[in-house]
């Protein structure tokens, strides 16, 4: 049968779009919670004020020993675990539906090397604490959702991207209700 040009791209062309589409408004909402926590509130998260600060904190685990309360311990390792696991989702995807060799592996290099590039600009730019325990839970997290996108299957892709660009609307609405 002969491709017609009114029945749109292939649905693996769709497929890479909304997986780039949902990996593009993920990253969005990233760098606002990373690099512009500073200036916005969600609820009674995080205060702003403390944002605006440069500390290095490379004794993987302190948090655990010095953090004033179970909440903030909770909070900040499972908070980046959840913060990176769709970028495990949606990269793994990506890579897999374009045929990439070890999607697995390579998901893990991007997740630490996203993970670290923002640690060393927060602390270029004095927005935050860079933390050795949010590289290495955000570098899980980013392994979490590889695994979940691998058991998952090719099936899901669109839906992932989907959930990306969902994931910006939710967070918009979240700081302009805050």
């Amino acid at each position: 049968m002969k491709h017609c040009e009114t029945e749109g791209p292939a649905p693996w062309i769709r497929t890479r779009w909304w997986l780039g589409l949902g990996l593009g408004a993920y990253a969005l909402v990233v760098v606002a919670l990373t690099m512009f926590k500073g200036y916005f509130t969600i609820g009674r998260l995080w205060r702003t004020e403390v944002h605006h600060t440069r500390a290095l904190e490379l004794v993987p685990f302190d948090e655990l020993v010095r953090a004033p309360t179970a909440f903030t311990t909770i909070f900040g390792y499972l908070g980046n675990i959840g913060l990176f696991f769709p970028l495990g989702v949606l990269v793994f995807s990506l890579l897999r539906h374009r045929g990439v060799r070890h999607p697995l592996r390579r998901t893990v290099f991007i997740s630490a090397a996203a993970s670290l590039t923002i640690e060393v600009t927060q602390y270029i730019l004095a927005n935050g604490y860079s933390d050795i325990d949010d590289l290495m839970c955000n570098t899980f997290g980013g392994f979490l959702g590889a695994l979940l996108a691998r058991k998952a299957g090719l099936r899901w892709h669109r839906v992932w991207g989907a959930i990306g660009v969902l994931l910006l609307v939710a967070f918009g609405l979240v700081v302009m209700l805050a």
